[in-house]
């Protein structure tokens, strides 16, 4: 009797392991299925992509990003040299209608503390006041 018990005990688990792991697939492939599941802020930016030496476009089809940090931010050890800011641009230039202007001032090997000096800088300074988004990539170590 007491086998008996336990091999339905057994069953039951296992039951309900698979109906759980079933829903759970379910939900995984709907959600990587869906086509736009809600709009983003990103849709209202940039189409065009202009070089960090260049003026800031004040119109109101111009969005400003700012990029600051290490290695990651600035792109290096990526195959195509890109960095997230490169990749980042793509997207915009796909996906939106607005001017997009980038500035990318990231540094290999900046850390935490060599980012608090460039904040110092009155050019940073300049393009943190013009920015409407920063993004910030930064090793950890002071």
């Amino acid at each position: 009797m007491f086998k008996k018990s336990v091999w339905h005990s057994i069953l039951l688990i296992t039951f309900l392991g698979v109906i759980v792991l079933s829903v759970g697939f379910y939900q995984a492939i709907s959600v990587t299925t869906l086509s736009n599941p809600q709009p983003s802020a990103q849709t209202t930016m940039a189409q065009t992509i202009g070089d960090s030496t260049a003026g800031h476009s004040q119109t109101s089809n111009a969005f400003n990003v700012l990029i600051l940090g290490d290695s990651i931010a600035k792109g290096t050890g990526d195959e195509k040299g890109k960095g997230f800011s490169g990749y980042l641009s793509d997207y915009f230039k796909n996906s939106t209608s607005k001017e997009i202007q980038m500035d990318d001032t990231g540094i290999d090997g900046l850390e935490s503390k060599g980012l608090l000096e460039q904040l110092q800088d009155s050019k940073i300074k300049k393009l943190i006041t013009d920015s409407d988004m920063i993004l910030v990539s930064i090793g950890g170590m002071i």
